[in-house]
């Protein structure tokens, strides 16, 4: 049996459940908040565990009374038809991450139920993965059997959306080369109004295409209003995507909405916490396609809130050179580079270019075999 690891802190959690799973390697997670009022595990927490629970066969989860300290032994990951309902606290887009880094190496191919939020403050949302990730998967797994679909949106904290995943499962993954990154050949999108008036997701368009067109002719953001009960919480938002010349894998996406006007920006980001900002649709809309501009600009490859996605695959990949261009590295990416240290002893080689602030990111892959796949 691999040795086992130690970290402290609830930071990172995620990761480190994922490594551990894919690496086989067990983890001891202790002092989880304990020096926080409410100590221990939040329920979105526990909630993810049993998720890892239902995707493996054999794994032990053991945690205190406290909640303070956590055991995972992993199992095999097994897949199949699964069903998961979102903690009311986080996202539907909190469980996709891990989900997408897991699903490939399964037993059997994975058609997952999610419902719960579809948009929320704290995590990418649904429709983030379905225009950002599910490209760049189909990329790095050379099958198109990749598909996410979001049959109901809804927004936190009530829920009631539905979001349906589905993913193939490989013997093994090829080295990763994504060097050029290409011109912005086209700006696709969508705009939703959830239990609120029926102009908003117009107004979100007009004020996002007011940005976009003047760089750009082809840009086509459609709307969804959705009239839902009363049970239902109520927002709006705004969901941008580039595609670039090179390919569809070549992408960068960005959001905004009235829920995160005034909270803090999601972890994979960049920016500082900033004052409350206004929720007008006209004010989102600008914002938001200010902010894919930013992002295209400054972020390689893939958008700085898949960083982690493309290195991830590249180390599991052949053992041969893998190499990607990346924007500055946020502080998640450079803490999972840490953590691949840690799990599999694997280092990465990071090169800054002085010009144009961008990053070269070289590895050698593990040779990775997905065991858990059955011979035909």
């Amino acid at each position: 049996m691999a040795s086992s690891l130690r970290f402290e802190g609830c930071n990172y959690l995620r990761q480190r459940l994922v490594l551990a799973t894919l690496s086989q390697r067990p983890v001891t997670i202790s002092q989880i908040r304990a020096d926080e009022e409410a100590p221990g595990l939040k329920d979105y927490e526990a909630n993810f565990l049993r998720l890892l629970d239902k995707l493996t066969n054999g794994s032990k989860i053991e945690v205190n009374v406290t909640g303070t300290c956590l055991h995972y032994q992993p199992g095999f990951i097994v897949g199949g038809v699964l069903e998961h309902e979102a903690n009311p606290q986080r996202s539907i887009g909190y469980y996709l991450e891990p989900l997408l880094m897991l699903a490939p190496f399964s037993k059997h191919p994975i058609r997952m139920k999610l419902t719960g939020a579809t948009h929320g403050p704290d995590d990418p949302s649904a429709d983030y993965y379905r225009l950002a990730c599910v490209p760049l998967l189909v990329k790095l797994l050379g099958s198109k059997e990749v598909e996410l679909k979001v049959i109901k949106r809804s927004v936190c904290p009530n829920g009631g959306g539905e979001v349906s995943f589905s993913c193939p499962i490989v013997r093994k993954v090829s080295p990763v080369w994504m060097e050029d990154v290409g011109k912005v050949k086209r700006i696709r999108g969508m705009a939703y109004s959830i239990k609120a008036n029926a102009g908003i997701a117009n107004r979100l368009v007009s004020s996002a295409r007011g940005v976009l067109n003047k760089y750009l002719p082809d840009v086509y953001i459609s709307t969804d209003v959705i009239p839902r009960p009363k049970s239902v919480s109520s927002g709006y938002g705004i969901v941008l995507v580039s595609s670039s010349t090179v390919g569809p894998h070549i992408s960068h996406c960005v959001e905004g909405s009235s829920m995160m006007s005034s909270q803090r920006p999601p972890p994979h980001s960049l920016t500082e916490s900033q004052p409350q900002e206004s929720a007008l649709p006209e004010d989102i809309g600008q914002r938001t396609g200010m902010k894919l501009i930013e992002e295209i600009v400054r972020s390689g490859c893939v958008d700085s809130g898949l960083q982690s996605l493309p290195l991830l695959y590249m180390a599991m990949s052949d053992r041969d050179v893998s190499k990607i261009k990346l924007g500055a590295l946020t502080p998640y990416t450079v803490q999972f580079l840490r953590h691949m240290r840690d799990y599999y002893n694997l280092v990465y080689k990071v090169e800054e270019n002085e010009e144009d602030g961008m990053v070269t990111v070289t590895v050698v892959g593990l040779g990775y075999t997905n065991i858990n796949k059955p011979s035909k």
